[in-house]
C-alpha cells in the first residue's frame, strides 16, 4: 500500500515499468533522469540569480559542479526514492519560475508539482520563501505567495482524496 506517498513519485515507477518492464536499471532511471534535471535547473538559477555578475557563468559552473558531486545526489540518483530525484526536481523548477518571475497559472502548476512530490516540501519551501523575502526585501510578494500557496493546497487535496478513493484507501 503506497497510499502514504504522493501520488506523483508512484505513478512515475509504475509508468516506468509500464513502458520499460520491471528492470532495476529503468526505475532507477527515473532518479537519475530527474536529478539530470535538477542539474540544468541549479545552473539555470545561478544563472539568473548572478545575471548582474560579470562571473556568471564561472559561478554558475561551480555551483552546478558543487551539486552535481555532492555525495547524497549521486546517491539518490541510484536509490529509488522521492527525496533525491523528484522532489529536488520539483523544487528547483518552481524556483527557477520564481526567480523568472513567471506568470501565476506557471508558479501553480510547478508549486503543485512539489505539493505532489513529497508533504513535507511545500512546507520547507513556504518558510525558504519567506526567508528569501525577509532578505531581499519584497513584501509585495507575500499575498501573492499566500494566495498561491492556498489555491495550490486545495487543488492537492481536491487531487488526493480522489487519488485515494480510486485506490480504496
Amino acid at each position: 500500500d503506497c497510499t502514504w506517498h504522493p501520488p506523483l513519485i508512484i505513478n512515475l515507477l509504475a509508468s516506468s515499468i509500464i513502458i520499460f518492464g520491471k528492470s532495476v536499471y529503468y526505475i532507477r532511471g527515473v532518479a537519475a533522469f530527474f536529478n539530470l534535471l535538477t542539474i540544468f535547473l541549479v545552473y539555470r538559477i545561478s544563472l539568473e540569480i548572478g545575471k548582474e555578475n560579470k562571473n556568471k557563468e564561472y559561478q554558475a559552473v561551480l555551483a552546478t559542479a558543487l551539486y552535481a558531486l555532492n555525495p547524497l545526489v549521486i546517491q539518490s540518483s541510484v536509490l529509488v526514492d522521492i527525496d533525491g530525484g523528484i522532489l529536488n526536481f520539483s523544487t528547483m523548477l518552481f524556483l527557477f519560475f520564481f526567480i523568472k518571475k513567471k506568470s501565476f497559472p506557471i508558479l501553480l502548476f510547478s508549486l503543485l508539482l512539489v505539493f505532489l512530490s513529497k508533504f513535507p516540501g511545500p512546507i520547507l519551501l513556504i518558510f525558504s520563501l519567506f526567508i528569501f523575502i525577509v532578505i531581499t526585501k519584497q513584501w509585495k510578494e507575500v499575498p501573492r505567495i499566500f494566495l498561491l500557496f492556498f489555491i495550490t493546497a486545495v487543488i492537492f487535496l481536491i487531487i488526493l482524496f480522489s487519488y485515494l478513493k480510486i485506490m480504496g484507501s
